[in-house]
């Protein structure tokens, strides 16, 4: 897994990313897959600080 593909610096990344790795660890999908996924996240995560922010 490509664990690049998070920003570490939030709470429950690192869960997340365990997470990730657990279920990709043995999958099928490739490193794009994972990148997108990763980003949705990423992006949900940004719009929850932003709306708390606010």
């Amino acid at each position: 897994m490509n664990s690049m593909a998070f920003n570490m610096g939030c709470p429950g990344r690192l869960e997340a990313l365990e997470m990730m790795d657990e279920l990709t660890s043995e999958s099928e999908l490739t490193e794009r897959d994972v990148q997108e996924i990763a980003d949705r996240i990423n992006e949900r995560e940004r719009k929850r600080i932003e709306e708390e922010s606010a």
